[in-house]
C-alpha cells in the first residue's frame, strides 16, 4: 500500500494530494528506487533535484521497479516460495498482483507503450537458465520471446530485458557464448543477435532516449570495483563514462543525465552524472542501507523519435511459443579481460561475502546493487588485479 512521504530535504506532503512532491507530478524528472532503509526492500521515489524523498510500499520486499507511460509501476514482490510482480498505481495507492498463470518471473520491463511487459522467467527442468517472455498489461497469457543454447550445450541464461525505445528491439544478457554479453531480439520475436563480445556486463543494460546507445556496468581494475560504460550503437566505439564503484545505469529521459547506484562514499547510493563528462550533477539519496535499482519516470519520445507504436494484438503463437519474425544483426564490440562469477542457490537471499576467496575481491555486499546478475541468481567478482 501506499504510506506517507520520507521527506527529509524538502517539505513534501501527502503523494494522494496531487501536490508537487507526487511522484510523477508535472515540472520535475522523478526516479523510482529500491532500498533497504527501513529493513526490507521497498520502493521509494525522489525527484532529481534530489527533494520529495517518498516511500511507495512498505514492508513488500519490492525491487526492480519499471515505469509505465500511465503512471503505474510495476515490480517484483519477493514471497515465500516465489516472487511474484505487483502493480502500483501512483494515482491512487492501489496495488495488484499481475496474472502471469503461475510462471514464475523476475526483472519486469514495460514497452514504451505501457501495453507489454518483459519478463525473465526460469526456464524448465533442474538448470539455471532463463528465457524471456512477454505478458500483455492489459490481461491474457504471457508468450515466450527467447529459448537460448548455452555454448557448452543445455539452455542458456538469457536475462535483464530493457526496451529500445520505439519498442520495436529488447536489448538482453546472455551467456550463449559463455560469457554474458549485451544480446538483441525484435520485440515481434525471432532470431538473437549478438550485440557485444567481452563486454563483462554485470547487471542489465540501459537503452539511452533516443536508442542510439546502451550503458552497462563491468568489473574495474583496484578499489573502484565497478564501472559505466557508454556504447555507441552506430559506431561500435565505447567508452567509460564513470569509474567510482558505480553500476546500475539508467538514462534520464530528457537527455543529459544518466543516474547510478554509486558507493564511492561508502554506502550504496543513487548518483546522477553528467552524460558527457560522467562527472557528478547531485547525490540523491543518503539515508544508511543500499539504495539502487533506479529508473527514471518516462517522458516525451526523443527529438526524432516517432512515439512507438501500441501493440494492441496479442503475441503470435499462443502461451510458451516463441514469436516470429527477424531483426538485423547488431554491430559486435570487442573489449578486455575476464571476471568471475559464481552462482547463489538462493537468489536474494542472503550472501556471505567473507566466504569469498582470497584472490577475489567482492563488488557488492548487499542484494540488489550490480555484481549481481539481472536474476539475482549469480554475483559478479572483478579480479583482484596487482
Amino acid at each position: 500500500m501506499l504510506v506517507g512521504l520520507l521527506c527529509a530535504a524538502a517539505g513534501c506532503r501527502d503523494p494522494l494530494a496531487g501536490d508537487a512532491c507526487s511522484p510523477g507530478a508535472p515540472g520535475a524528472s522523478w526516479v523510482a528506487f529500491s532500498s533497504r532503509r527501513s529493513g526490507a526492500y521497498d520502493l521509494y521515489a525522489v525527484r532529481a533535484d534530489g527533494t520529495c524523498t517518498t516511500r511507495l510500499t512498505t514492508g513488500a520486499g519490492a525491487l526492480l521497479a519499471t515505469w509505465s507511460p500511465d503512471g503505474t509501476l510495476a515490480y517484483l514482490r519477493q514471497g515465500a516460495g516465489a516472487n511474484a510482480v505487483w502493480r502500483l498505481d501512483l494515482a491512487s495507492g492501489a496495488e495488484a498482483p499481475l496474472e502471469l498463470g503461475g510462471l514464475p518471473v523476475t526483472s519486469p520491463a514495460y514497452s514504451p507503450d505501457g501495453a507489454w511487459l518483459a519478463l525473465e522467467s526460469p526456464a524448465a527442468g533442474p538448470t539455471q537458465a532463463s528465457d524471456l517472455w512477454l505478458a500483455p498489461t492489459a490481461g491474457g497469457q504471457p508468450a515466450r520471446l527467447t529459448s537460448g543454447q548455452a555454448a557448452g550445450g543445455g539452455p542458456a541464461v538469457d536475462a535483464g530485458p530493457a526496451w529500445a525505445p520505439d519498442g520495436l528491439t529488447i536489448y538482453f544478457v546472455s551467456n550463449r557464448t559463455g560469457a554474458y554479453e549485451v544480446w538483441s531480439v525484435a520485440a515481434a520475436g525471432g532470431e538473437a543477435h549478438q550485440v557485444t563480445t567481452g563486454a563483462r556486463i554485470l547487471g542489465k543494460p540501459a537503452v539511452s532516449p533516443d536508442g542510439g546507445a546502451l550503458a552497462y556496468a563491468r568489473p574495474a581494475a583496484g578499489d573502484a570495483f565497478t564501472e559505466v560504460v557508454l556504447l555507441d550503437l552506430a559506431t561500435g566505439t565505447s567508452r567509460v563514462l564513470s569509474s567510482q564503484a558505480d553500476r546500475e545505469p539508467a538514462f534520464d529521459p530528457a537527455g543529459g543525465r544518466v543516474v547510478v547506484t554509486s558507493s564511492r562514499t561508502g554506502d550504496p547510493e543513487l548518483w546522477l552524472l553528467d552524460l558527457a563528462t560522467g562527472a557528478p550533477l547531485r547525490q540523491l539519496t543518503r539515508a544508511p542501507g543500499t539504495d539502487g535499482a533506479a529508473v527514471f519516470a518516462p517522458g516525451p519520445p526523443a527529438a526524432g523519435l516517432a512515439a512507438p507504436p501500441r501493440h494492441d494484438q496479442p503475441p503470435g503463437g499462443g502461451a510458451g511459443d516463441r514469436r516470429g519474425g527477424g531483426a538485423a544483426p547488431a554491430r559486435r564490440v570487442r573489449q578486455g579481460d575476464a571476471g568471475i562469477e559464481q552462482d547463489l542457490p538462493s537468489g536474494l537471499a542472503g550472501y556471505n561475502p567473507s566466504a569469498a576467496s582470497a584472490q577475489s575481491r567482492c563488488m557488492s555486499t548487499e542484494p540488489g546493487p550490480s555484481g549481481w546478475s539481472p536474476s539475482a541468481s549469480r554475483a559478479g567478482w572483478a579480479l583482484n588485479h596487482p
